[in-house]
């Protein structure tokens, strides 16, 4: 049995982003070119500005920093992902997955009532689920899906994810 720990404070930028390859306009036309086929970002198509993104999300830590927290194996965790149990998210030319820290306690574990919304936004990729989770709730109020969460308020997150995933599958 493995010991749980803390999750570290946080990861600052991903790795694949602040890679000394990216100075070399080759490789970072080619990174930023597996980067946004990946995740559907062509219209960004500027590094820093992808950074930017990520960075505004996050922050973020690894799948392995999940795992020790958690106390699972990479087996258990991926199904909690197949379950919308947590939020992973796949980054970087690899999909290497990173999992925004905002869902978890301060004791390290996932903050009630995220299985329920992620269950709602199923039919959304990872990305663009924490895109939304990190945008306000509502019009008229400031907090996140994430502040709202963390805040304890579960119908008006539920109901945030139901009126999102239809405006979503609106044709």
């Amino acid at each position: 049995m493995r010991q749980k720990t803390e999750l570290p404070d946080r990861v600052g930028s991903t790795p694949w982003l602040g890679s000394a390859s990216m100075h070399d306009e080759g490789a970072r036309e080619e990174h930023i070119d597996s980067v946004s086929k990946r995740q559907a970002w062509d219209s960004l198509g500027d590094a820093e500005l992808l950074q930017t993104v990520v960075n505004s999300l996050g922050p973020w830590v690894s799948t392995q920093d999940v795992e020790r927290c958690l106390d699972v194996d990479s087996l258990e965790l991926a199904g909690m992902r197949g379950a919308h149990s947590i939020l992973g998210v796949p980054l970087g030319p690899d999909d290497e997955l990173f999992f925004p820290v905002q869902q978890f306690d301060p004791a390290g574990e996932i903050i009630s009532g995220l299985p329920e919304v992620l269950e709602i936004l199923d039919a959304i990729d990872p990305m663009t689920i924490a895109t939304m989770l990190a945008t306000p709730a509502r019009g008229d109020d400031d907090r996140t899906v994430w502040d709202v969460l963390r805040g304890g308020d579960l119908p008006l997150a539920v109901d945030w994810a139901r009126r999102t995933h239809e405006r979503w599958l609106e044709p």
